[in-house]
């Protein structure tokens, strides 16, 4: 599979599981209970960034595919897609942090603030290991 398709692979799948959580979101928001709605809203922002980065990643592979189709400009885009794969890794690392601090220390006695910590936290371990497979893939 070329670098291209793996890309526009990768996009539709994290498109697919981004509208997902954006469905449950809405699902969770409607509860209105203050700490399932506001993981609801958390899961909606993620979802539609995550949704956004995809479709943005899908048209770039699709207009690089048809540009840039060399050995060279194939190896420097799979170097750059492991690279980028990589920070987002660490990124998530640092968002489960931030909202476990979030949910426990400052949560503590508002369930909003602690559904968000707690809806930053679960996106982040989502993506977290999205990118992880999508990093042995390469």
């Amino acid at each position: 599979m070329s670098i291209w398709n793996l890309e526009m692979t990768m996009a539709r799948r994290v498109l697919i599981l981004s509208a997902v959580a954006v469905w449950g979101g809405l699902i969770l928001v409607v509860t209105r209970h203050p700490m399932w709605s506001a993981f609801g809203v958390e899961v909606i922002l993620w979802g539609s960034l995550y949704a956004a980065l995809a479709i943005f990643a899908r048209r770039r592979a699709q207009s690089w595919s048809r540009k840039a189709d060399t050995e060279l400009w194939r190896a420097r885009e799979k170097n750059l897609l492991g690279n980028f794969l990589w920070m987002a890794i660490i990124f998530s690392i640092v968002c489960v942090i931030l909202g476990l601090a979030l949910a426990l220390l400052l949560g503590e006695k508002n369930l909003g603030i602690q559904g968000h910590g707690w809806g930053i936290a679960a996106q982040a371990v989502f993506i977290f290991v999205i990118n992880l497979i999508h990093t042995q893939m390469l």
